[in-house]
Formats: structure tokens, C-alpha cells, sequence
């Protein structure tokens, strides 16, 4: 059976739960009543004129409403777009106005999301009917038309933004159902046998393609909390694992650590029985997966549960991962050369080491290559797969730039050695300074170490000036407190011991400032432009020179 099919159909999926959180246990719902409900979805949207060739954008959260909501689009022959949620240091009125810039061309401008957001949009925007509730749209009959097909476009998956403005990656259904192929083959998963937990947003390809879809094709058993739940208590996500035998999970890195520091609060008993637990969507750590192993030792969690994988949207989801067999690997290379864009590979782990985490070989009909450069370089990243998106929506300059001769030129810099991949950052990382590319990612990691900067809130960012360029770090405090002068020179010369580069000046956030995705990645292009407009009290700047 198709992916389309069984994501649609009845067959195994009548016994089978989503389950949401509802008080202080879950709500459980039939796969058959989501599907039942996104079929009243369609019909609603049908009345609207909706229908095959139509963009509807959505807002999507973890409510079992977004979930029938997604399905009922696909019903009525429509793609949906996932637009970003709001990241963190937007105001509303920004937010809205980002998305009626992206939403323009759409089914008469149409945006869908849960009830009481519209409201809270709506009135952010000043524009009343600018968002509309899933309630608005759902009809009093039921349609099954069948969704897009083929190379027909099913779903624009939009960045949440941390280089660049948001941009929405072209997915057919074909590459959407490969995906979940490759998802399936990667787990070795067996239908109707899977029971998973997720906090993941379903606006991210990981929460969507890697757990939601999968579960709702395949009538696996997921329990779906939500992001808000995980950051409002980060040892929810081990403790939902434990209560409910979930085999199956995922997450960041960044969640992964926040979740092993919360081990030693208030937790559950049982013992955890995962099989999977996949990490990706940011640079791994191999110090992350020993600080979680540690933490959850006494309930049974051990290293050759974690899957380390590597991926993107414009993959639809998954392109590398180490086999469900293995243990995490991690070896260690110079600090110093990493951050000018060198791999000098090291015995045992020295002081000015860091150690890199294999993602593991390209899954089943993906391929992976390096662009060509000098012996021991960093390079960029070129993956070739069936799940490929078809490109950038409306932007032909960028999709003729990164998708070139069915290759995707992914940006994300990394290394082989003995023929496992091994990530790093990304092209945008990069930063010219005093005619040297240093490498930023491993200078923030570095200053991320000092106890006065809250954990993962340091950037740096170059400010380009009519003179030069600025080389400019933003840090969030960790107590207001902190005597500033002493924290900026240590910052300044932890940049010259790493990176041989010097900081011009320093901007201190309070908590919350530093402008990040919904799923924690520093947004660099919105810190460039935070570094040269911060003003007022509540930003406070050093300058170094």
C-alpha cells in the first residue's frame, strides 16, 4: 500500500492512538477519528473553492485539531504551507506582518490555525479575518477527494529563519512519501507495532515527517505533547517516554542537555524501553549524549539507543544516519584549526580539542559528497535524494543557486572520516575577519562555557560599517548581577586563545533577548541586525577598542 493511501485509509488504524495531553493525563483519539475529521476539514474547505493547485498557509501547534487540519488541506487536493511559528524577540505586529508577506499568493490569502490563536493574531494585526480557526473551516459533510499526487506540490515547508528570512522548500507528494520511506527503513519500524512520543513542533520537518506522518500512515501509537509543555519542564519528555513505553523519540541536541539537567527533578519510576531515540537538527555533542546517558542510567537508558542523523527541509527530513545498531561516535579534532575551516584530527581529547559526533552514512537511496577543496578542509555539504525538494517557492534566484544538476548545495559544512559524515556548522557561520574565515560556531561554544552566559545564548555576529567590519558578540546573563567590563574581556580573549580574532564590542541581553528559532537555534541574521540597532536600557553594550 502506498504512503497516500495508508495515511488516509482504515486499514490497522481503527485500534491505534493520537494522544494529546488533556489536565494531568492524555486525551486519546482514533486514527480513524482524525482522519474522520479531516475529511469534514475538506469538505469545508472545498465550499471556500478550495482545490487542486491552491496554497493554503497554516499555523501549525501539536493540537489534534492542526493534525486533522493538515490532512483535510491534502483532502481537498491543496498544498498546505507551514508557516513559521514566532520566534523568540518577536513582537506580534512583526510576526503578522511576516506572514501576510509570505502568504500573498495563497488561496485568497487564507491562514489556518488553532481558535484562539487567530484571535490573538487577528487582534495583533489589527486586521480582523486576517487568520481564521479551524472551527471556521470545517464543514457539515465529509469529502475524500485525495490528495495531490506525483510531482504535484503537497507542502511548502518553511524555515523558521535562523540565517536567513524564511523560506519555503517546494515538497511534491512523491518526495513526501519517500521520505517517510526512508524514515521507515531507517527504524526498521514495523506497522501497527510503533509507539512514540513527541514534543516536537509539527511546523518542524523532524516533528512532522520524521514522527507525526509515520504514526498516522502506519497506525502506530503516538502521544503528541508540545513544545510549551517540554520548555515549561524539560524532564516531561523522559518522563512521557517512561509512563507511556514509548520505543521511539527524537529531539535536538539543545533539548537532549536541557532535558538531562532536569533528571534530577520530580520524575517517573518506570523504566524507559526505547528502542530509537534520534538526534539532529543541530551540531551534536558528544558530552550531550554522555550528560543524558549519566542522567538516565538508572532507568535504563544506554548509548546505542541514540540514532544520530543529519538532515534538512529542502531533504523533506532525514539524509544521513548511523545504523540502529551502533553507538555514537565521536572523535576529536584541533579547536584552533576547526575555527579557521581545517580538520586536524587528534589522539585522546587535549585541552583545545573539540569532539565531533558522527551523523553516521547516507540512508537508502540518498547520497552524500563534498565540494572539492584543499586536503583537510572543511567543505560544503551536496546530497542527492529521492525525498529532494522541487525547489524555493517564488524564489528562482536562490533554488538556481542550491539546487544544481539534482543536487542539493546545502551550506552546512562538514567532513568524512572512515566513511561516516561529520557535521559542523554552516557556510553562514563563517565570518570574514581581518581577511581570515573564522569559524563562529566554535567561538560561541567556547564563550557558552563561561558560567556568566546562560547555556546556548552567545552569538557572534560581523556588523559591516562604511570603515570595515565590527566583529560583535551578543550574550544573554545569567545573573543581573555580573559585572559586564570583566565578563567582555573574558568573552574577547577566549576569541583570541580559540580564533585568533579579536571582539570589538560586546551587547549583553537580558533573558529571552538573544533571537532564536521556536526549536532554539540562534537566529544570526536577525542578531547582525539586533547588534546594529539595540538600543536603551535593556541592552547593554562594551566596547572593546
Amino acid at each position: 500500500m502506498s504512503f497516500w493511501d495508508a495515511l488516509f485509509g482504515d486499514d490497522g488504524t481503527g485500534s491505534h492512538f493520537l494522544s494529546v495531553p488533556d489536565g494531568g493525563g492524555w486525551r486519546q483519539i482514533t486514527w480513524l477519528s482524525v482522519v474522520r475529521e479531516a475529511e469534514a476539514y475538506a469538505h469545508g474547505l472545498r465550499s471556500r473553492g478550495v482545490g487542486s493547485g491552491d496554497i493554503v498557509g497554516t499555523v501549525l501547534t501539536n493540537s489534534a485539531e492542526a493534525v486533522s487540519g493538515l490532512l483535510g488541506i491534502w483532502l481537498a487536493g491543496a498544498a498546505a504551507a507551514s508557516l513559521p511559528v514566532p520566534a523568540r524577540g518577536m513582537d506580534l505586529p512583526e510576526y503578522t506582518a511576516q506572514l501576510l508577506a509570505l502568504t500573498g499568493d495563497f488561496h485568497d490569502a487564507l491562514i489556518l490555525t488553532d481558535d484562539p490563536i487567530a484571535s490573538v493574531l487577528d487582534a495583533a494585526a489589527g486586521e480582523p479575518g486576517l487568520m481564521h480557526g479551524w472551527s471556521e473551516v470545517r464543514g457539515a459533510g465529509r469529502l475524500a477527494d485525495g490528495p495531490p499526487s506525483g510531482a504535484e506540490i503537497a507542502f511548502l515547508q518553511y524555515s523558521s529563519g535562523s540565517t536567513s528570512a524564511p523560506k519555503g522548500c517546494m515538497l511534491s507528494a512523491d518526495a513526501i512519501a519517500s521520505q517517510v520511506g526512508i524514515i521507515m527503513e531507517m527504524l526498521d519500524a514495523t506497522p501497527c507495532d510503533e509507539v512514540a512520543v513527541s514534543w516536537l513542533p509539527l511546523s518542524h520537518d523532524m516533528g512532522l515527517f520524521g514522527v507525526l506522518l509515520p504514526s498516522c500512515a502506519y497506525g502506530g501509537d503516538l502521544f503528541l505533547s508540545s513544545p510549551e509543555r517540554f520548555l515549561r519542564s524539560p524532564g516531561s519528555w523522559f518522563d512521557d517516554c517512561m509512563e507511556t513505553g514509548a520505543r521511539m523519540t527524537a529531539g535536538p541536541d539543545s533539548a537532549l542537555r536541557l532535558a538531562a539537567r532536569a533528571a534530577g527533578t520530580t520524575r517517573s519510576s518506570a523504566p524507559l524501553r526505547l528502542d530509537h531515540l534520534i538526534v539532529g537538527a543541530e551540531p551534536i555533542h558528544g558530552g550531550t549524549i554522555d550528560a543524558a546517558t549519566s542522567a538516565y542510567a538508572d532507568a535504563g537508558l544506554t548509548a546505542d539507543v541514540f540514532l544520530c542523523a543529519y538532515g534538512m527541509a529542502e531533504a523533506t527530513l532525514a539524509v544521513t544516519a548511523i545504523g540502529r545498531d551502533e553507538s555514537p561516535t565521536a572523535i576529536a579534532v584541533d579547536g584552533e584549526a576547526l575555527a579557521a575551516g581545517v580538520v586536524e584530527i587528534r589522539e585522546g581529547h587535549a585541552q583545545d580539542s573539540v569532539s565531533i559526533v558522527s551523523v553516521g552514512q547516507p540512508l537508502k537511496g540518498v547520497s552524500v559528497a563534498l565540494a572539492d577543496g584543499p586536503p583537510n578542509a572543511l567543505a560544503e555539504i551536496q546530497v542527492r535524494s529521492p525525498s529532494l525538494a522541487a525547489g524555493y517557492f517564488h524564489d528562482p534566484d536562490r533554488t538556481a543557486r542550491q539546487f544544481v544538476d539534482n543536487s542539493f548545495l546545502t551550506g552546512d559544512l562538514g567532513f568524512l572520516h572512515d566513511e561516516q559524515l561529520y557535521v559542523i556548522g554552516r557556510l553562514d557561520d563563517m565570518i570574514s575577519v581581518s581577511g581570515r574565515n573564522v569559524f563562529a560556531t566554535e567561538v560561541e561554544s567556547a564563550m557558552a562555557s563561561l558560567g556568566a552566559i546562560r547555556r546556548g545564548c552567545c552569538t557572534i555576529v560581523d556588523v559591516r560599517q562604511q570603515d570595515g567590519a565590527m566583529l560583535v558578540a551578543l550574550a544573554e546573563v545569567a545573573e543581573d548581577s555580573t559585572d559586564l567590563k570583566q565578563l567582555a574581556a573574558e568573552m574577547s580573549q577566549l576569541a583570541v586563545r580559540v580564533a585568533g580574532v579579536r571582539l570589538d564590542e560586546c551587547l549583553f541581553l537580558p533573558k529571552g533577548g538573544l533571537p532564536k528559532t521556536p526549536s532554539g537555534k540562534v537566529q544570526r541574521y536577525r542578531s547582525r541586525r539586533l547588534a546594529m540597532q539595540a538600543e536603551g536600557d535593556e541592552a547593554a553594550r562594551i566596547s572593546l577598542t
